[in-house]
């Protein structure tokens, strides 16, 4: 599945983005969207920070609007 803008996706680890570390469950909103060569990224806002993440990274999940 990939994000789209708007979404809210969690974080089920420490995911590195480029200098940016995002901790384990942190809330991301979904800002951006890109296609590169090897997928997609998207590119995420969390507290104080933003950065990009690969389509291909397993350590975030969408966040279930019902829960």
């Amino acid at each position: 599945m990939h994000p789209k803008i708007g979404e809210l996706w969690r974080s089920t680890g420490t995911i590195h983005t480029g200098s940016r570390t995002i901790p384990p469950d942190t809330i991301l909103i979904v800002t951006e969207r890109q296609q590169v060569p090897f997928g997609g990224e998207s590119r995420v806002l969390w507290g104080d920070g933003t950065g990009w993440i690969s389509d291909l990274c397993l350590l975030w999940e969408r966040v279930d609007e019902a829960g």
